[in-house]
């Protein structure tokens, strides 16, 4: 059983929990800074509900985009990939048109897209 996990849902949104032993009871527990709130967490519930209508679908364009990205990152000189179900990292050199989809670290880039950025990918690749 993980110690802590944190789901990211947009915006400035995001739920993270923890076991007993990592809880903090004070001083902050929850944190509103920002009027859109309310906007992130019905963006995040509308793209669960259209997930969750179709998730078969949605299985689909992420095995087709985990298997296309690799297919395109195997054109470049790219090393250390960990990637499965279309998230993960890898590092490497690419050119700035796959770049754009991605968000780097330090030395890699990040791969953890949206439904949208998944299928713009592909109609672009």
């Amino acid at each position: 059983r993980p110690d802590c996990g944190l789901a990211y849902m947009g915006g400035q949104a995001a739920f993270v929990y923890c076991s007993d032993e990592y809880f903090l009871e004070k001083p902050l527990m929850m944190i509103s800074t920002w009027d859109g709130d309310e906007f992130s967490l019905g963006c995040y519930h509308r793209a669960m509900t259209m997930i969750e209508k179709d998730h078969e679908k949605f299985k689909e364009l992420r095995k087709n985009f985990d298997k296309k990205l690799k297919d395109v990152l195997e054109k470049y000189p790219t090393n250390h990939i960990e990637i499965e179900n279309g998230v993960g990292y890898f590092k490497g050199k690419i050119p700035h048109q796959l770049s754009q989809y991605l968000n780097s670290h330090k030395d890699a880039y990040l791969v953890c897209p949206s439904a949208s950025s998944m299928k713009r990918f592909l109609e672009e690749f």
